[in-house]
């Protein structure tokens, strides 16, 4: 049916591309409150290094400002959807990734446990 005017037509257009801006909206900010949230072993600790970043955590690729990395004494800390807390020991090695990129790829001794997530710094 066509629009009776460009009143209704405006209206229409602003309800769908309102719902669409809400929804990116919502995700894009439950997504970075989620990256937020400190795991228990950080509380108390001030951290070396920290920073958000873009990252590949498991089938998911996330763009900055989406993940939260955070270099502890002992530990390093990966934060997406879910935390990733990788003990150095556990840490293989480091191997860059990208043709043009700055991506590193932590390689780790059990990939069940902590994946081997692919990090992308401007840093």
């Amino acid at each position: 049916m066509p629009f009776e005017s460009a009143i209704d037509f405006f209206n229409d257009f602003l309800m769908t591309g309102g719902t669409v801006i809400a929804i990116v909206g919502g995700i894009f900010t439950i997504t970075l409150i989620l990256s937020s949230r400190k795991d228990a072993k950080e509380e108390g600790l001030i951290p070396i290094h920290r920073e958000r970043c873009g990252g590949r955590i498991g089938w998911i690729s996330f763009s900055w400002p989406f993940v939260r990395i955070a270099i502890y004494k002992d530990f390093m800390l990966i934060r997406a959807w879910r935390n990733t807390l990788i003990e150095y020991d556990k840490i293989r090695r480091l191997e860059n990734v990208g043709l043009f990129g700055s991506g590193i790829e932590i390689v780790t001794t059990d990939i069940d446990t902590y994946g081997q997530p692919i990090l992308y710094s401007f840093n």
